[in-house]
């Protein structure tokens, strides 16, 4: 019994590695396709000059992962356009969609709806191209990160679960 119980403690701490590990992979893997969807929403604005309901379509086609489900879910919402404004339902669609994101993302992220829109054609571009670069740093920042911290996440929780199997038995 006590061989099981020491085998579920050395489980359940290196899972906890994994999980964290997992969700470091899944925010960079986000920043990078934001970054992609970033590049394909300024082309087609750029190049097509369409309406935002047309570009919004456009981008959930071709986006992938988190941003898919974002653009998918601003899409949806874009029926109650004339009732609500499409920054609130950009920002709606972000904190619902995007839960890898962190607050400094989130924000710059939920800030680009204000100008999509709205403003004139070489602003809106300026506003994507910002938060590109924007997130586009936070993605070599946190890539850095992960790179350090990888052995640390999968090798701090095996050592506290060995650490407490060594003082239960």
């Amino acid at each position: 019994m006590k061989m099981l119980g020491a085998a579920a403690v050395m489980l359940a701490s290196i899972s906890g590695g994994l999980f964290a590990v997992t969700q470091k992979r899944r925010k960079l893997r986000c920043l990078r396709d934001l970054c992609d969807a970033l590049t394909l929403l300024a082309g087609e604005l750029e190049g097509k000059r369409a309406p935002m309901p047309e570009l919004v379509q456009t981008v959930c086609h071709f986006a992938s992962g988190e941003p898919h489900g974002f653009f998918t879910r601003l899409q949806e919402a874009l029926s109650q356009l004339g009732v609500r404004s499409f920054h609130q339902l950009w920002k709606e669609a972000a904190e619902q969609r995007l839960p890898s994101l962190g607050g400094e993302e989130l924000r710059e992220w939920i800030l680009l709806g204000r100008q999509l829109g709205r403003t004139e054609l070489d602003r809106q571009l300026a506003a994507l191209e910002g938060c590109r670069r924007f997130l586009s740093l936070c993605l070599e920042r946190e890539e850095q990160a992960f790179r350090s911290e990888r052995k640390l996440c999968l090798g701090l929780p095996a050592a506290m679960g060995a650490l407490l199997l060594i003082l239960l038995f």
